[in-house]
């Protein structure tokens, strides 16, 4: 006789899974209501747990092996080969003995199974436990948490998951404050969908046109160079004109440029001084786009800073803060630009961002709307315009389909 445990939301679908594996000769034996708890955001669900029982002759051996009973038997009873997908076969004396105590034992239980099935259907017409019977003998129900007390747990769930990912204390404070104002005993879902607008809130995203020059400024090896040049092919498909001029003198730079600018037909200028710029905004004034990709800005050179802003407003171009999405002296380089007209953020290495922590906690402090996100290598197609919901996505571990992964 092979017994097993299932574990289910009602007792129907427990029925439906026995019948499956032991197929429709089992038998059940016991049922009990439990409580639940899967996951540390997860509050306790009511289940049912059934024993069900059935015969190995009754079985075949796949049957056998997935219930995980042995499958070779002693003395004459021998298992058959798998390959010839017979029943395992006892002698005709044997078998009819256990089909009459089964036959019984169903007979015996009949009544329960109804009980138990009637009990679970007037708990779900009235949605109320049914009460029990006062015995001495019994010891007191168990009382379910108190709603604020089923609350702290979610929201301690919630902050656990916050710090795992980085979110600056501070910024978890503010989100206590933003709990507090709402009603209590919310369920977990819907604290869940609080949070995550929440940290949409944070968001700020940059709605208004492109202007037509616009500098892009940012540390060395932030990316800076590559959007530009993924910004350039992104207006060129959408069939407006661009030029790229750039400020940075390396060679390496001004030959990675050249080349990305030939295959997207794009004119691409070297300005070394005012007058070069002067002369270039005369040959393509009327694009509808003029890209400038400046020399690379560090925290020790502050002079090539000072230099680099006075340039830039020679230009009439406002900036652009480039910044790696992995980068934790972001908030420092941002510092950088405090006296430069900064119209917004971008973030390139989306595609590389597993805790959100370091982009939150920069959007709270800078409160500087962001543009774009790179989200790759390749220069003609992983580009997008920034969203809240890709941040979002990270920061949750939220599948396409918005649902928790």
């Amino acid at each position: 006789m092979i017994t097993k445990k299932y574990l289910s939301e009602s007792l129907s679908e427990a029925i439906e899974t026995i019948k499956k594996e032991m197929g429709q000769k089992a038998s059940i034996t016991a049922t009990r209501t439990l409580k639940v708890k899967k996951g540390f955001l997860r509050s306790a669900k009511k289940c049912i747990e059934v024993t069900a029982k059935v015969d190995e002759s009754y079985l075949t051996r796949e049957q056998l092996v997935m219930l995980g009973a042995e499958v070779d038997l002693v003395g004459e009873k021998k298992m058959p080969d798998p390959s010839d997908g017979v029943r395992v076969s006892l002698s005709k004396e044997a078998r009819e003995q256990a089909h009459k105590a089964q036959q019984q034992e169903q007979i015996e239980r009949a009544d329960h199974f109804k009980k138990e099935i009637e009990k679970e259907a007037a708990e779900i017409a009235n949605n109320t436990p049914e009460p029990q019977a006062e015995t001495t003998a019994q010891p007191p129900p168990v009382k379910d948490k108190p709603v604020q007390e089923e609350t702290q747990e979610i929201l301690a769930g919630i902050d656990a998951l916050l710090k795992e990912q980085g979110i600056a204390d501070d910024l978890i404070a503010l989100w206590h404050h933003h709990f507090k104002k709402m009603s209590q005993g919310l369920s977990q879902d819907d604290l869940l969908n609080e949070c995550v607008g929440f940290f949409l809130d944070r968001f700020i995203p940059f709605e208004t046109n492109l202007p037509k020059i616009a500098s892009f400024g940012g540390p060395a090896g932030s990316g800076k160079t590559s959007l530009v040049l993924k910004l350039a092919f992104l207006i060129k498909k959408q069939k407006k004109k661009v030029a790229i001029f750039t400020l940075d003198g390396n060679l390496g730079v001004i030959e990675q440029m050249k080349q990305a600018a030939s295959k997207m037909d794009c004119p691409l200028c070297v300005i070394y001084q005012i007058r070069s710029f002067q002369n270039a905004l005369k040959e393509y004034g009327d694009y509808d786009h003029i890209l400038i990709d400046t020399a690379s800005v560090s925290a020790k050179e502050t002079q090539e800073i000072e230099a680099l802003q006075k340039r830039l407003v020679q230009m009439e171009a406002p900036s652009f803060v480039v910044l790696s999405a992995r980068d934790i002296d972001n908030e420092r380089t941002v510092k950088l630009f405090k006296n430069f007209e900064v119209l917004g953020l971008n973030f390139t290495r989306i595609d590389e961002l597993y805790t959100a922590g370091i982009v939150y906690n920069l959007l709270h402090k800078a409160r500087l709307p962001v543009a774009y996100f790179g989200i790759g290598t390749k220069i003609d197609e992983d580009i997008e315009t920034a969203s809240g919901e890709r941040l979002v996505s990270v920061l949750f571990g939220l599948q396409d389909d918005g649902q928790m992964g």
